[in-house]
Parts: structure tokens; sequence; C-alpha cells
């Protein structure tokens, strides 16, 4: 079965043969332009610039599997069709109108396709492998990659900028807020990111200000916040918090999360949501303007700079979890975890506010910055650059996650740069 994404494909990219093309009513017919394409409703090539039977002809482009699709698809009925100035189809035949009532011309391609690329096109689509090209890709050209990684990196950024904005509306345009929701995010990992995207969301960001100097405070009203001091373990320090934070749940009204969103089975201590909660709250009680901070930095490492000297309370230096007492160990965040940060809060928030109020200034800064931070390491990362992808930096580690689950894992072969590449040669 042929595809219309396919025919679709052929058409933007000329990939018949195009000597002595004839509609099927007999009229010559030499592209000048195949027109662009269009995602939105309407006609699927707009734009198009055609000769038929030597008259010139400034229109749209529609493609079909079938010619009967015309009628099937009611453009016979629809006037946005009328500007429609030749009707592509991979087979079939018959005389069909626009909703004006005048007759649209039909071309035929299906016959005019080498069925090699028909052969290459299916070999892709039913692959079983990791990713379609598995074992082509070492082959492609390093700059077809290359080119790849930059439109990845780009879709990637504009997926984030969406989710941004998403919290822009719920937070009343308060960038300040959104970036600490997206920082709270972060600091959860994979296992727990939305659980701490939950409890970003509910903190009121401007008490950070409020209890800027006194960390008690704080730390009460975000692990009250997120729920884990109904069961905590009976200690000094728990008491303690479960004092304020009765305090300050009554005159704030704060909300809670309930304890069984959060996951500790099969991390790492360092992971636990515990430990993480309480070196976020270290961090915005020394900097509760994280957004201001980011925005107006010369470079990464002042970014870098915000980190250190971050006074996590002494509780945590011999705890991971409340009431269970361990060895000592570091409390502070460490450089890779900053760069986790500035990867998937940082940059993201600042990139969406250039594209936001149009500065593109910021843009490029965002996506500089990416590309000095080192190459994130995983189990796709690895596998991609195993398989002769240049990962060299975060923005291309970025571009490989993109482009697996939104690229390979939907076998979008024909929107992939490489899969151009590899049905055209």
């Amino acid at each position: 079965m042929i595809s219309e994404e396919l025919v679709h494909f052929i058409w933007q990219f000329r990939f018949f043969d195009q000597f002595d093309l004839y509609t099927q009513a007999g009229e010559k017919v030499s592209i000048l332009d195949v027109g662009l394409p269009n995602s939105n409703a309407g006609p699927d090539f707009l734009y198009a610039r055609l000769r038929i039977a030597e008259q010139e002809w400034h229109g749209h482009v529609e493609i079909h599997v079938d010619a009967k699709d015309w009628v099937r698809h009611s453009h016979h009925e629809d006037s946005a069709y009328n500007n429609v100035v030749l009707h592509v189809v991979w087979n079939g035949y018959g005389l069909f109108l626009r909703e004006d009532g005048t007759s649209i011309p039909t071309l035929q391609i299906g016959e005019r396709v080498d069925s090699n690329l028909l052969d290459k096109y299916r070999a892709l689509k039913e692959s079983k492998l990791w990713i379609p090209c598995q074992n082509q890709l070492k082959d492609v050209n390093t700059l077809v990659k290359t080119q790849l990684l930059q439109r990845q990196l780009v879709e990637r950024l504009g997926y984030k900028y969406n989710l941004v904005y998403d919290l822009l509306n719920e937070t009343a345009h308060d960038w300040e807020h959104v970036l600490f929701a997206l920082v709270c995010r972060s600091f959860g990992m994979k296992v727990n990111a939305e659980s701490f995207m939950d409890l970003g969301k509910i903190l009121e960001h401007v008490l950070f200000r409020k209890y800027q100097c006194d960390l008690m405070k704080l730390e009460a009203m975000v692990f009250g916040q997120a729920g884990l001091l109904h069961s905590a373990h009976e200690d000094s320090y728990v008491k303690e918090l479960r004092n304020e934070y009765a305090y300050l749940k009554k005159i704030h009204k704060l909300r809670e999360l309930k304890p069984i969103v959060w996951r500790f089975m099969r991390m790492r201590p360092y992971n636990f949501p515990t430990f993480r909660i309480a070196q976020f709250v270290s961090l915005y009680s020394a900097k509760p303007s994280l957004f201001a901070d980011v925005l107006f930095a010369e470079d990464i490492k002042t970014v870098y700079s915000f980190f250190e000297g971050i006074n996590v309370s002494s509780y945590w230096s011999d705890h991971f979890i409340f009431g269970n007492k361990t060895s000592v160990h570091s409390t502070r965040i460490s450089l890779p975890f900053v760069d986790h940060l500035l990867i998937n809060a940082f940059i993201p928030t600042m990139f969406a506010y250039g594209k936001y109020i149009h500065d593109t200034k910021l843009q490029d800064k965002a996506i500089a910055w990416l590309e000095t931070i080192a190459a994130e390491k995983n189990n796709i990362t690895n596998r991609f650059f195993e398989l002769g992808m240049p990962i060299r930096s975060s923005a291309d580690s970025q571009a490989v996650l993109h482009l697996k689950k939104h690229g390979c894992d939907k076998k979008r072969c024909l929107e992939c740069s490489v899969g151009l590449f590899l049905l055209r040669n």
C-alpha cells in the first residue's frame, strides 16, 4: 500500500520521471515550482508554478493516492479548493470538478517512480530495529547528520517553549515562577519530575522572598506542601518542621500534595525527593530571583557561580530521608547536576523568553550555552554515538533525545534529512 505521505514526499522532492509529463486529458505539464507543503487545512501544496498546455498557472496542488479521493474527500464541494491548479495522484482516472464547476487537470505519477525508492521506503517503514536506519547511519554524510541535529535541536527548544508557555498562563505571566517551577521539576530527575512540577506549581514563590533569611521556615513550607511531614520519623528536626509548617499553613492557607506521589524505590540516595527538596530550598533561599539573575548573566560561568557556597541544613549532611541517619556525605549541588538544571530549566526558559519577546540574541545565547555543556550520557545518546551520530555537546544530545522520541520511534523518515539521503542515494 502506498501512503499519501509518500506521494507528498515524492512530489516535494521530485522523485519521479518529469520528462514528457501529460495530464490524463493529454495536456503537457512542466513543473516550475512544486509549491510549499501545507500542514494546515486546505490543499497540500501552496503557491505552485506550473505550465499546462503552454499556459502558466500559479496556484495550489492537491495530492491523493487514488484519484477518486477528490470526491471522497468532498473537495468538489469545497470552495477552498477552487484555486487548485493540478490534482496529482498515484493512480486512478476520472474527470473531476472544482466547486465552481470547472474541471481540474489530473497528473498520474505512480508509474514514474523508481521501484528502488519504494523498496528503500518499505524497508525503513517495516524495520524492527532500534531506529529504522540503524544499519545505514554510519554511511550517511556527516554534514547531513549535523544538519539533522541542528534542526532537531530547534524542534526540541520549540517543544519546550510550548511547555513554558503553558506554565506562563498558569502562573499569571510570572516568569520568575515559571523558572521556579521548571527548576523544581528538574530536581525531580526523571522518576519524580512530574511530582516536583506539581509541587513547584502550588508553592508560593513570593514566600521565598519573604522568608529568604529563614531556612527553617522555607524547609517547613516546602516539605509540608510536599506532604512529606505526615509520616516522617520523629526527631527534633522533624518536630520543628511540623510545628513551623502548622503555623505557615494556617496564615498562608497552603495546599499540599499527597505523600503517595513520591517515589524512593530503586534510586540513588542522592536523588531521594527529601534530599533534593533540601537542596532546592537552599538554592532558592540564596537566590530567590533566579530568572533575572540568569537572564542578565554575561556568560554561563556566572550561572555556575550561583551554586557556589549553597548551604543546605546540616541535618542533611548525615541524612537522605527523615529519621534514618547515615555516614557523613556531601550536600553540595554537583557540577553534573548544575548542567542538568541548565539543560532542562535555565536554558529552555531563557530561549522561551527570547522567543516570547522576539529577542533573537537571547535565543542564540541559549543555544550557545547548550553548545558549551558536555553531552549527556544515557542509553539513547550512547547508542546514537555508537551508530555514528556526531554528539559533541548537550545541544547534540538534546537533539538526539528529541529525534528518537518524536522522529525515529514514529518512523517519520520522510521528514528526516537522513531518511531523504538514504532514499535519494
